[in-house]
């Protein structure tokens, strides 16, 4: 799966292409990853909360913007699930910051 700027993108192994437009994304999505990708100090929980606080915000295709994403899950990589304040604090903080050219 990929995010692009028209939607999530993904390919099937036969072959088969699919875009999800970002006005599709409902929120409430949840991501479940196999056995061969255990969650490692809480990542999933503060990317799920992510993806959960910019749909709602109505900036979808930011999650597109590589280098906006990139600077925020950088941020975020910093914090566990159990960071001090709360998940959904820092997230908002992180988007926040970037929002706010970074600073």
């Amino acid at each position: 799966m990929e995010l692009r700027p028209e939607g999530l993108y993904s390919r099937a192994r036969d072959g088969a292409e699919d875009v999800l437009p970002w006005s599709r994304i409902m929120l409430g999505m949840r991501l479940t990853l196999g056995g061969r990708y255990p969650g490692r100090t809480g990542q999933l929980t503060l990317l799920e909360k992510l993806l959960g606080l910019t749909v709602r915000a109505g900036e979808v295709a930011r999650l597109a913007d590589g280098d906006w994403l990139g600077r925020v899950v950088a941020r975020l990589a910093e914090h566990g699930r159990w960071a001090r304040g709360g998940v959904q604090r820092v997230v908002r903080e992180a988007r926040e910051a970037e929002k706010q050219g970074g600073v």
